[in-house]
């Protein structure tokens, strides 16, 4: 905010003052001003900076009363209004690879300083809706979702209402056990049409896994054969659905 001075004494700003429902969210540094009480020669002018940093998300309002020794406007009165924004940020996680598509609305640009691990961060009006998707690659599988807030199959659910640090887990098939061990909560875990040569052991205390098996590859699209185990198959804890699969 700029003030000059158009006359021929000296601007003396007397009393700076930021009331209203939403004064908390906004404050004032001097910026080429010498304070915020200036006195201003005439000719003239210095800029006062507005800061907006709401302590949460939605629409904030205030009102900026400068007095000064102005004979025709002593009393000035700036409305200030501005949007609590919620920053959203998605990272990868887990000892697999794969990506997030992310549907929704263009991010507000509020100047979100993004964490270099992130793979996509944005900020949002409080109600917006989005929808994150994972994709793993051809060496993994997902896992689950850490920091989402509703899950519906592979997919977490978003409505902005605070700030969200989501993860999307995947892991390496390595060995059927690695993959059972990894399971988060009761999972549906999809397996391409391959032998796993181990001897396996299910052990997840209060868990439901169903084992997916005969997938044609990674994208999971068709269903066409078996995923054999050449080996043992114990179930000491939990429940294990088996679905196209075959123990040879």
């Amino acid at each position: 905010m700029t003030i000059s001075n158009g006359g021929a004494s000296d601007l003396v700003i007397g009393s700076l003052a930021i009331t209203g429902a939403g004064a908390a969210a906004f404050s004032v540094t001097p910026g080429t001003c010498s304070s915020l009480t200036p006195t201003i020669l005439p000719g003239g002018s210095c800029t006062l900076n507005l800061v907006f940093a709401p302590p949460s998300g939605g629409p904030y309002a205030a009102n900026l009363e400068l007095a000064s020794n102005s004979g025709n406007t002593p009393v000035v009165n700036v409305s200030l209004n501005g949007i609590g924004v919620f920053p959203l940020s998605v990272f990868l996680g887990g000892t697999g690879s794969g990506g997030v598509s992310v549907s929704a609305e263009p991010p507000v640009d509020a100047g979100l300083v993004c964490s270099p691990a992130s793979i996509y961060c944005g900020a949002f009006e409080r109600g917006s809706s989005i929808i994150l998707t994972p994709s793993a690659d051809s060496t993994s599988y997902f896992s689950g979702w850490s920091g989402c807030p509703m899950t519906m199959g592979d997919s977490c659910f978003i409505t902005m209402n605070n700030a969200v640090n989501a993860t999307a887990n995947f892991v390496r098939l390595t060995s059927l056990q690695a993959i059972i061990d990894a399971a988060l909560g009761d999972d549906i875990i999809k397996l391409p049409i391959t032998t796993y040569v181990e001897n396996v052991v299910m052990n997840q205390v209060g868990k439901s896994l169903t084992l997916s098996g005969g997938w044609a590859d990674y994208s999971f699209l068709s269903q066409t054969g078996f995923t054999n185990l050449q080996g043992s198959l114990t179930i000491a804890n939990g429940t294990l659905i088996l679905e196209n699969f075959q123990i040879i």
